[in-house]
């Protein structure tokens, strides 16, 4: 087998305060499976001691996504200029039919995509409670207090999109869902509450992308394994972990989730 077979991850990198959170995508990127991990640069960067040097880079204004099998946006992006980069490269790979994961502050664009874009493009959105009040309009105590109802109110807004969005929100008892049905990945992982751990999620459903997943079991699959993964991470102790920590367990995890029955785009 090639690199090549495997998943071709491009992620935008965060602004300046909060760039750890696409550095840990991308890092998680590879521990769930990638055959290659590039990060969208404003310039290039000059690595330090303790960087991952696995990680090629390319310039984010001039990238036509020629080698990406799937796109990251939103961790630590937070930004206006940042902002407007990821709808750029929103738009561009749904021009290209490239899913897509949108996490974080690139969740919102959702709303600005047009109705009228013809794309064969899945998007998958991971936001957390905090996320999701802030997309509806709600207060964080509103989405928790009925998480399916959430979830209703998020595919109504997606359902108006001729693009299909699976939609995790995260939390304990993570609902993946989309306008066909949910799933809930039953559990409350402590290990999991720790600043990073939704950047690992993203990264781990763009390298454990291979060509012809992405349907709404095979989602439910990573999400599970991250939940496994901070799992086995609480067996040690439950607290005192940093986020990277749990992509080190993901590929463990991930060989350990059942495969869905049939193949995600039957």
């Amino acid at each position: 087998m090639h690199k090549g077979d495997f998943s071709q991850v491009a992620i935008l990198e965060g602004d300046p305060g909060t760039r750890g959170a696409s550095r840990l995508c991308a890092y998680t990127a590879f521990r769930a499976g990638a055959g290659t991990v590039t990060l969208l640069v404003d310039d290039y960067l000059q690595y330090a001691p303790g960087d991952q040097p696995e990680f090629m880079q390319e310039k984010a204004s001039k990238t036509k996504l020629e080698r990406a099998s799937v796109l990251v946006l939103g961790p630590g992006v937070t930004t206006r200029s940042r902002v407007r980069k990821a709808y750029k490269l929103l738009k561009k790979a749904l021009s290209k039919d490239i899913p897509i994961v949108l996490d974080a502050g690139a969740i919102p664009l959702i709303k600005r995509l047009s109705p009228r874009l013809s794309s064969e493009s899945v998007i998958i959105a991971t936001p957390h409670p905090g996320e999701a009040a802030r997309f509806l309009g709600i207060s964080t105590a509103d989405v928790q207090a009925d998480r399916p109802e959430t979830i209703s109110q998020l595919l109504s807004i997606s359902s108006k999109l001729q693009i299909k969005v699976i939609w995790v929100l995260k939390g304990a008892n993570s609902i993946v869902a989309d306008s066909d049905s949910q799933l809930i990945c039953e559990g409350d992982v402590p290990t999991l509450a720790v600043g990073g751990s939704g950047d690992v999620l993203s990264g781990a459903i763009a390298g454990a992308w291979w060509p012809g997943t992405g349907g709404l079991s095979w989602v439910q699959r990573v999400v599970q394994a991250h939940l496994d993964a901070g799992r086995q991470l609480s067996t040690v102790c439950e607290r005192g972990h940093f986020a990277r920590e749990i992509a080190d367990e993901l590929a463990m995890a991930l060989s350990q989730t059942p495969q869905p029955d049939s193949p995600p785009n039957a």
